[in-house]
């Protein structure tokens, strides 16, 4: 029935649900082992597969979800943890790095090194902003929102997001002397 909706042939299918479920986005629960689905590298014509999807929000909506940019993070060398923090700066792009910490269940420290790494590869800019009264800075973030869109994007944030950079490597190098 998918191949007949959808177009795609049985062995595209059978790839992009093994891709979504490597992942953590869908879970099928009556095919445990897939080598043993395949008899012979033949996918059966008529199985009925329980599909589960996985939410990635508190309140079990799972957004859009952008095919074409998460195959782009991958290509650039990014993951799934990297997506799951670009989904959440797309609902509110000033999230501080413990809601954002609290929200996937990675570390604080964590967050913070795939912030800066989702920077080096051009798919975010973290802007330094004026904070409160109690605290200096925060950071408000700018994604790239479509493949697309990417060179719009670099011809944009690109210089500012190199001084990121070079701010980042100073401090590294001023923490690394002093130790």
């Amino acid at each position: 029935m998918i191949s007949n909706e959808t177009g795609y042939t049985k062995y595209d299918i059978y790839n992009a649900m093994n891709l979504l479920i490597k992942y953590k986005l869908i879970k099928v629960h009556n095919v445990s082992r897939w080598d043993r689905f395949l008899s012979e590298k033949q996918i059966p014509d008529k199985q009925v597969l329980e599909i589960q999807l996985l939410s990635i929000s508190d309140d079990n909506k799972i957004g859009t979800f952008n095919s074409e940019l998460f195959q782009y993070y991958l290509d650039i060398g990014l993951n799934i943890k990297h997506f799951m923090i670009h989904k959440l700066l797309l609902k509110d792009n000033k999230l501080t790095i413990e809601d954002i910490a609290g929200k996937t269940g990675l570390d604080g420290d964590a967050v913070f090194k795939h912030i800066r790494q989702m920077n080096r590869k051009y798919v975010l800019y973290s802007e330094y902003v004026r904070g409160s009264k109690y605290s200096n800075y925060k950071f408000k973030h700018r994604l790239l929102k479509s493949v697309r869109n990417t060179e719009q994007f670099m011809d944009k944030y690109k210089e500012a997001t190199d001084i990121n950079i070079a701010r980042w490597d100073r401090k590294k190098i001023m923490n690394n002397d002093s130790t």
